[in-house]
């Protein structure tokens, strides 16, 4: 009787700890993050002072760039000005960059520089 008992605590605390371990996995996958630019730089010595120190300021984050400029082509509405596509692993580290003390002391720079309409979305789950 007692290693019926013994068997089946053993198997109890597999389990457990087997069921432990997913939830540990599943909370570690966050979706990814994207924080979206489009800036029209109305002031380039403005701008060329601003765009070199964007990307240390979110490095440590996580973020790095997916687009940064480049040719657009307009599809639908408006054409777009200049385009920037930030990638964070989740969007609780895009918004602690957008927030920083780091990235702050830039934002007078970049609204100086031209207007911008900047948001973060979150991507999807590989």
């Amino acid at each position: 009787m007692k290693r019926r008992y013994l068997l089946v605590g053993a198997v109890t605390v597999s389990v457990a700890m087997s069921v432990a371990a997913v939830g540990r996995l599943q909370a570690q996958r966050q979706a990814p993050a994207y924080i979206i630019t489009e800036i029209e730089v109305m002031d380039t010595t403005a701008f060329a002072e601003y765009a070199p120190r964007v990307q240390p300021s979110f490095a440590p984050f996580g973020g790095r760039y997916l687009v940064r400029g480049g040719k657009t082509q307009g599809l639908a509405g408006d054409d777009p000005k200049r385009v920037v596509v930030l990638a964070f692993d989740s969007m609780e580290h895009a918004l602690a960059w957008y927030s920083s003390p780091e990235y702050e002391s830039l934002k007078p720079l970049r609204d100086r520089a031209g207007r911008a309409r900047i948001f973060a979305v979150e991507g999807l789950l590989p």
